[in-house]
């Protein structure tokens, strides 16, 4: 069984790894930093990659993650799968080029035999893999002078096995298809479509699509708003606009304020179809896939290791304490003695923006001079809808009712 150098694995910049998003939105662009649940996500599937090819090669496994049993189980799982299809001629972490695109590397097809690609997925079932391995396909069957290939699907968490023919014809129809789309979007900015990956693109702030997308979902939050919550706007008042809501004081107060209104009707809305979708009756368009949450050591086994590596260093890793939780440990060790607040450092200070709510006009009693206000009071509401969301340990997605490449 051939098996790829354990080289780094540079992909080109039109890499079918990338036409997953292309084939939803063709101008989107990856963000740099991502958050840390991207990261272990990210890291999670390499270990899941390593486990495979430890699977299919018999070399030992290298990795002591708590989960690692459950991803050695994945592991033996998809290489029944791939031994299944195609015993032999097995190539691991296989290399791919397109003469028009060289010297650079094209991607990486996780497995590939005679006839077959496969590739390995760890989280939710997407309609843009199957761009991904028709790129590969492509890639295959032009190396291997085939006419047609293949593909597999292997969803590892969910044992979910999708297998598909692809001829050259077909492959190179969506190759061309998904990269002439990028380069308009890229060239042009045509083509754009606001959907549910815009909150990972580096580009949704000076978006069209999104901002066109968003303006009516706005003007539907500001009407679901009650009456008396709503900014008193001046008649006239012009349309939403990408460039309005940058450079325009009224537009900009009118879409952010309807935009908070909306994040608070939205989270209730998620758990609303969460706890239908629970009960099993369906939602259109939505529906709850299985997802892992991000590893970590327990209390006891820091307090275990703390000897060996040195309390000190634990601690000025992790960080500073807050007040009210350090002098709950202090009065449990020292309960006579009063807290030092010598010790306590003020964090730098910060403005926060808030959303101001418009008095209601209501006949009150008149007040003593002494107690009457100067000036009205802000009413302060904030919401925090994503503390709905972390009830359940399933993740909540929106579902395509057809492939777009079946």
């Amino acid at each position: 069984m051939a098996k790829a150098p354990s080289d780094p694995r540079p992909h080109h910049p039109l890499s079918p790894s990338n036409w997953t998003k292309w084939v939803k939105c063709p101008g989107f662009e990856k963000l740099r930093d991502e958050d840390e649940a991207s990261r272990a996500r990210l890291e999670r599937g390499n270990r899941a990659h390593r486990m495979l090819e430890a699977a299919l090669t018999g070399e030992p496994v290298q990795d002591s993650g708590e989960d690692a049993c459950d991803l050695w189980e994945q592991a033996e799982w998809a290489a029944g799968e791939i031994m299944r299809s195609a015993p032999c001629n097995l190539r691991v972490e296989v290399q791919l080029k397109m003469p028009d695109y060289a010297p650079k590397y094209f991607g990486y097809a996780d497995v590939t035999a005679d006839g077959h690609v496969w590739d390995l997925k760890t989280g939710y079932f997407d309609d843009g893999y199957r761009a991904q391995l028709a790129g590969y396909a492509l890639a295959v069957m032009d190396f291997e002078m085939r006419s047609e290939l293949t593909l597999h699907l292997l969803y590892s968490e969910c044992q979910r096995h999708e297998e598909w023919t692809l001829t050259y014809v077909e492959a190179a129809a969506i190759a061309r298809d998904v990269l002439a789309a990028r380069a308009a979007a890229v060239e042009k900015r045509e083509g754009l479509v606001a959907g549910e990956i815009c909150g990972r693109c580096a580009l949704a702030g000076t978006c069209p699509a999104l901002a066109a997308a968003a303006a009516p979902a706005v003007e539907a939050a500001v009407e679901l708003m009650p009456a008396e919550d709503v900014p008193h706007l001046p008649a006239g008042a012009g349309p939403l606009t990408s460039e309005s809501v940058t450079s325009d004081p009224l537009a900009a107060g009118r879409f952010l304020f309807a935009f908070k209104a909306m994040e608070d009707i939205a989270g209730r809305a998620e758990a609303f179809v969460r706890a239908e979708l629970l009960d099993g009756r369906p939602v259109p368009g939505f529906e709850l896939q299985n997802g892992s949450s991000p590893s970590y050591v327990p209390a006891e086994e820091v307090v275990r290791w703390a000897s060996s590596i040195g309390a000190d260093r634990i601690i000025t890793a992790y960080g500073g304490m807050p007040v009210a939780s350090f002098k709950k440990l202090y009065a449990q060790v020292f309960p006579d003695k009063e807290f030092p607040p010598a010790i306590t450092h003020q964090g730098k200070g910060f403005k926060r923006l808030c959303r101001v709510k418009p008095r209601k006009s209501k006949k009150a009693k008149a007040l003593p001079l002494s107690l009457q206000l100067s000036e009205p009071t802000n009413i302060h509401n904030p919401t925090c809808p994503a503390t709905i969301l972390q009830e359940k340990p399933r993740t909540l997605s929106r579902c395509n009712p057809a492939s777009t490449f079946s």
